[in-house]
């Protein structure tokens, strides 16, 4: 017997799949952060980026914000399981290096996924589409103050959050 594909239920559950309408109207958020104590993940090697992942996942695995988390391994992924994040969140999941070791975490409600060791050490994407935008954001903005509990981020006052 074959295992559930969380990816089918998150797809059959989606709010694309609910409309009624062959318009769409929904708006993305994303927050790009990197660690201060490690190197981008451009730069990093393997072991560097197994330490950040394995810190963001399970930081991230506690947010209490998140309704049911689900770890993916990008490694792991079939090709169509990546093509259902690009299109659903409407971001990429891919890593520039191929040394470093990378990893999704999308909630049950299918509005929230991080992407942990791609461009950056971590890219939080969140999607609206009730037309409340303020409680979207919000949620980002609760799940980063919650990551900055244990970590902190590379920033410069003249520059802001450093990013890839």
């Amino acid at each position: 017997m074959n295992e559930p594909n969380p990816f089918i239920d998150l797809k059959e559950k989606s709010f694309w799949e609910k409309s009624d309408t062959p318009i769409w109207i929904a708006s993305s958020f994303f927050l790009q952060r990197n660690l201060s104590s490690e190197p981008f993940p451009m730069k990093m090697n393997a072991t560097e980026s197994e330490v950040t992942l394995t810190a963001l996942k399970q930081t991230l695995m506690n947010v209490p914000q998140l309704e049911i988390p689900i770890y993916y391994e990008m490694s792991e992924l079939k090709t169509w399981e990546k093509q259902y994040l690009l299109e659903h969140f409407l971001a990429t999941c891919e890593s520039n290096n191929p040394d470093c070791k990378s990893g999704v975490i999308v909630d049950q409600t299918g509005n929230f996924l991080a992407m942990i060791n791609g461009e950056d050490h971590l890219v939080l994407h969140s999607i609206d589409t009730q037309a409340d935008w303020k409680l979207a954001w919000k949620k980002l903005s609760e799940i980063e103050i919650e990551l900055a509990k244990s970590h902190t981020f590379a920033y410069s006052p003249k520059f802001g959050y450093l990013t890839s």
